[in-house]
């Protein structure tokens, strides 16, 4: 995550500003194969948007029978 968000700052110093929900569909597709079904169902299953903040939320309490977090 520190590397993410050293990148995001990065563009901000040359104007490139992006999304909420744009930074946490490139935190979720950075995850690995193993967490495909649990992309789908933060994807598929929301009603509105989501944020960086939420994905990273979601791997600091990892379900007990995935204790993987984001590398």
């Amino acid at each position: 995550m520190h590397e993410f968000n050293k990148v995001l700052d990065d563009l901000e110093n040359i104007d490139i500003k992006m999304e909420e929900e744009d930074k946490a569909l490139i935190i979720l597709s950075a995850l690995p194969k193993s967490f495909e079904n649990f992309k789908d169902t933060i994807l598929l299953g929301r009603q509105s948007s989501i944020t960086p903040e939420e994905v990273q939320e979601l791997n600091l309490h990892p379900d007990s029978e995935n204790p993987e977090t984001i590398p």
